[in-house]
C-alpha cells in the first residue's frame, strides 16, 4: 500500500497522487512599563522570532555538502528485519517543494485551513495563533517560513504500517543575482525603483529549516508537526543513509542520556535553575544560543520594567515542558535527534488597587484578550519548537540544541485576586 506522495499509481483524493513520479518566543521577551497618575503602562511584553531569528547573515548559515546522506558502504547495511524506509529522495524532494508552496500561500491569505492541509500538531497550532494577531495587527511578524527548494538532509523512518514519520533539514532557493532591470512598479504614479548596480547586495535567503513530516494513514499527505530554524555551524550528528532509514524511539527509551519524554521538563528546570539545576550537566549549556537569547531578553525586558515601576508592578518569567508529545529519530551511534516544546511565560501584574496595566504596542495581548489595558495583568505564553542532539546513555558528548523557533502561543488576563 502507498501513500499519495509516494507512488504515481497512488489512488488517493490527494492532488499530488496523480502527478507524482517515485513531501512569537524568539526568546525576545520586550517588556516596558511607563509610570503616570497611578497606573502602569506595559509596553510590548514579546517580540517573538523577529530579532533573534534573522540575526544571522547568509554565510554564517549551514553549509551542506552537495550529498550530505551517508552513502552506502559495505560494512553498513539493513539489520534482520529492518523495515522500508517511508520515502525516498525523489518522494521527499516533492513532499518538500508541496509543503513549502502552500504553506507559504496560506502565510500570505492567513487562511488557517490552507495551513492543515500540509502542518499539523504544534506547527499548526502556532500558524493559526500568528494569524489571528495579524489579522487585527497588519505589521506583526509573519512565522518562519518553510523552505523547500533542496532537501539536504533526509531521515525517514524505516516503518511499513502508519503513522509514519521523517525528520528534514531544507534549504531555501539561493539568493537571486542583482539585475540592471528596474524593479517593477504596482502603479504608474509609483517612483521607478533605481537600478541595481553590481555592487548591490541581493535578496537574503532564508535559513535552513529543520522539520518532522508525518504521514496519519495511507490517504493522507506529509504534514509538519514541528520546524525550527537550524542553528548557524551546528554539527548533525552521523545519521543513517535514506536508502536504508532509522527507527522511531520510543518516548520512554533508557537507552539515551535522557528519556525523549523527560528532555523538555529537564530542559525547563536548565532554563529556570542554570548551573544549580539537576539536569545541567546533562546539556552544552555554554554554547547553547536558546538560553543565551532567552536569558540575555529576559534580562533586558526585567531592568526596563523595573527601572519604570518597580513599586507599582511586578514581572515573573515562568517555563515548562510543553504539552507536545516528544519525535525521536535513532542516530547511527544509538544517540537521537528528539523533537520537543518548551513554554516560557511572562505574568505582569500590579502590586496594588488602584494601578492599570495597559498593553499599549502589545499587539499579541491587545489581538488575543480583546481588551488594551487591565486591572489585574496578564500572562503571556510563547511555545519555542525546539531540536536536541541526544547521545547515547554513557556517551561524554552533551545534548545539544540543533534549531529552534518561537511564537506566541496564548495571551490572557490574569484573574482577579
Amino acid at each position: 500500500t502507498t501513500g499519495p506522495e509516494e507512488n504515481s499509481d497512488a489512488q488517493s483524493g490527494s492532488e499530488e497522487a496523480s502527478d507524482a513520479n517515485g513531501t512569537d518566543e524568539t526568546p525576545k521577551d520586550e517588556g516596558r512599563s511607563r509610570r503616570g497618575r497611578r497606573s502602569l503602562i506595559a509596553l510590548p511584553a514579546m517580540g517573538l522570532t523577529v530579532a533573534l531569528l534573522t540575526g544571522c547573515s547568509p554565510e554564517a548559515w549551514p553549509q551542506f555538502e552537495a550529498s550530505p546522506t551517508p552513502s552506502p558502504t559495505p560494512t553498513l547495511v539493513a539489520p534482520e528485519n529492518q523495515q522500508t524506509p517511508a520515502l525516498t529522495d525523489a518522494q521527499a524532494a516533492r513532499i518538500a517543494q508541496s509543503i513549502a508552496s502552500t504553506v507559504a500561500d496560506a502565510d500570505a491569505a492567513m487562511d488557517p485551513d490552507l495551513a492543515a492541509t500540509r502542518l499539523d500538531g504544534i506547527a499548526l497550532e502556532m500558524r493559526k495563533v500568528n494569524y489571528t494577531v495579524r489579522a487585527s495587527a497588519a505589521d506583526y511578524a509573519a512565522p518562519i517560513a518553510i523552505p523547500g527548494d533542496s532537501v539536504e538532509i533526509l531521515l525517514p523512518q524505516a516503518f511499513d504500517e502508519w503513522p509514519r514519520s521523517a525528520m528534514m533539514i531544507v534549504e531555501g532557493a539561493p539568493a537571486p543575482e542583482p539585475t540592471a532591470t528596474p524593479a517593477p512598479t504596482e502603479s504608474p504614479a509609483a517612483t521607478p525603483a533605481p537600478e541595481a548596480t553590481e555592487d548591490a547586495a541581493p535578496a537574503p535567503q532564508a535559513p535552513p529549516a529543520i522539520l518532522t513530516i508525518t504521514q496519519a494513514d495511507p490517504w493522507s499527505n506529509y504534514k509538519v508537526t514541528t520546524v525550527a530554524n537550524l542553528e548557524a555551524g551546528v554539527e548533525i550528528p552521523d545519521l543513517a543513509p535514506s536508502w536504508l532509514g532509522s527507527s522511531l524511539v520510543p518516548p520512554d527509551s533508557s537507552f539515551l542520556q535522557i528519556a525523549p519524554d523527560e528532555l523538555a521538563a529537564a530542559y525547563a528546570d536548565v532554563i529556570a535553575l542554570k548551573d544549580q539545576s539537576q539536569y545541567a550537566a546533562l546539556f552544552d549549556v555554554a554554547n547553547d544560543p536558546f538560553l543565551a537569547a532567552l536569558d540575555a531578553a529576559r534580562a533586558e525586558t526585567l531592568t526596563g520594567f523595573n527601572e519604570l515601576a518597580p513599586e507599582t508592578g511586578e514581572m515573573t518569567f515562568g517555563q515548562a515542558a510543553g504539552a507536545t508529545d516528544p519525535i525521536a529519530l535513532a542516530t547511527l551511534e544509538s544517540g537521537a535527534i528528539v523533537a520537543v516544546t518548551i513554554d516560557t511565560t511572562i505574568v505582569t501584574k500590579p502590586k496594588e488597587e488602584g494601578v492599570v496595566i495597559k498593553f499599549e504596542g502589545n499587539t499579541g495581548v491587545v489581538a488575543l484578550t480583546g481588551e488594551d489595558q487591565s486591572s489585574t495583568g496578564a500572562t503571556e505564553t510563547a511555545t519555542t519548537q525546539l531540536f536536541f542532539a541526544v547521545p547515547a546513555q554513557g556517551s561524554t558528548e552533551p545534548i545539544r540544541v540543533l534549531g529552534y523557533s518561537s511564537g506566541l502561543r496564548s495571551a490572557a488576563l490574569n484573574p482577579a485576586p
